[in-house]
């Protein structure tokens, strides 16, 4: 006896047939590295992408290879990423929060990070280079701000990275933004030259480099990346390039106050020098340079660009610390410039005595200085012409005469 045959088969066999499809599919995207985002075009996930927040990205990016794959698609789009970096900076409302900007650039930092992650280092390198561009072209703030963001975005990206990678990501950065030759410039001429390039490798170098560097070390490997290729003249000019006095103000940098006899008025004095002694002490400590080669920079630092007067030699050297300021009086001494040294150790005392400080500091620098003379006569030396300085000044002092008083 034959089985009934259903009435309506065709539906029959049709409902069938779109039950395994379905099924079908979803086993597919269940499959899918991308899950059910495997069935919708890019365009609409890009759009998807643009009302997720940066962090959500950034965690989106390290679930899957796939998706990280995606957001880096969208990332590298021109058009798309120029809207949503639109969108983000235009809701962070840029003249009225800026440290919301500062962060939102650490999160633009972090994002590429991860989405970049199993990249080679030299094709993440290329595509923070552009990733940068784009951002210079979208947000619009003053300069040095945008330098700082930079910086912020730049210490995010390379964090965690060997000193290796850190040195290609920052050889890339110098050419990307065209500092190295403009550096090359400011140093094969006279100070003052060229005094906007001289101000912006100033503030590009601070900002993006050192303000926003993780630690010391990474402080001082930063450093080393930026002095090393250079010789010792060179080394010291970029110093003070970096960390010399400046005319904010005005963006330039101020060559001439080191070496002008004008009294200064003490406390902003020592606060032009603290970031050149900062640096001076972070150099000590790096393993990759000498007491000696320091010493040398020091010694040409003060010279550059002109002979710096003493008592500003005696501030940087009062700031530096007692390892670096007895290396650097014990060189002077033992080139038999014992009047230099006598100088300045008036001079330190006259600034320790006006910034209230303890006088033993200087007393155990001297005794130390007298133990590394070779022999009597030079100790001798050295601490007469002490109490002769003092005695010029002493001098000098009563030649200056009052002030008028206002009738």
């Amino acid at each position: 006896m034959k089985e009934p045959r259903p009435k309506n088969r065709r539906l029959y066999l049709s409902g069938s047939n779109s039950c395994l499809a379905t099924h079908h599919k979803q086993n597919y995207q269940q499959a899918s590295p991308l899950g059910f985002f495997d069935s919708l075009p890019h365009e609409l996930i890009f759009n998807i992408f643009h009302f997720a927040s940066t962090e959500d990205l950034s965690k989106l990016s390290i679930s899957s290879v796939a998706l990280s794959h995606l957001v880096r698609n969208f990332l590298s789009c021109k058009s798309i990423l120029k809207c949503f970096l639109w969108s983000k900076f235009s809701h962070t409302k840029l003249n009225a929060r800026w440290h919301l900007v500062d962060r939102l650039f650490t999160e633009l930092g972090l994002l590429l990070k991860r989405s970049t992650f199993l990249l080679p280092t030299r094709e993440r390198l290329v595509l923070m280079g552009k990733f940068t561009t784009k951002i210079y072209q979208v947000i619009n703030v003053e300069k040095s701000h945008k330098l700082f963001c930079l910086g912020n975005f730049y210490s995010m990206f390379t964090k965690g990275w060997s000193q290796k990678e850190c040195g290609w990501a920052f050889k890339m950065v110098m050419e990307h933004f065209k500092i190295k030759s403009k550096l090359a410039t400011v140093l094969t001429s006279a100070p003052g030259t060229f005094p906007e390039i001289e101000y912006e490798i100033r503030t590009f170098l601070c900002h993006v480099f050192v303000t926003n560097s993780n630690n010391i070390t990474e402080h001082g490997l930063y450093l080393e990346f930026i002095l090393k290729p250079y010789p010792l003249v060179h080394q010291a000019k970029i110093l003070y390039l970096m960390h010399g006095p400046a005319d904010t103000d005005n963006g330039l940098v101020d060559w001439q106050e080191m070496s002008s006899p004008l009294p200064d008025t003490g406390i902003t004095s020592m606060d032009n020098c603290s970031s050149l002694a900062l640096a001076i002490k972070i150099l000590f400590g790096q393993s990759s340079w000498s007491e000696g080669s320091v010493n040398s920079v020091l010694k040409e630092l003060t010279d550059c660009p002109q002979e710096w007067t003493t008592r500003n030699v005696a501030k940087l050297l009062l700031l530096c610390g007692e390892a670096i300021c007895f290396n650097f009086v014990v060189s002077i001494a033992l080139n038999g410039k014992m009047r230099e040294v006598a100088n300045i150790f008036v001079t330190l005392s006259m600034i320790i005595k006006e910034e209230n400080l303890q006088m033993a500091w200087l007393l155990n620098l001297v005794h130390r200085v007298c133990r590394s003379l070779k022999n009597t006569h030079d100790i001798n030396s050295l601490l007469d012409a002490i109490p002769e300085l003092y005695k010029d000044l002493t001098v000098d002092l009563q030649e200056i005469p009052d002030a008028e008083e206002p009738s």
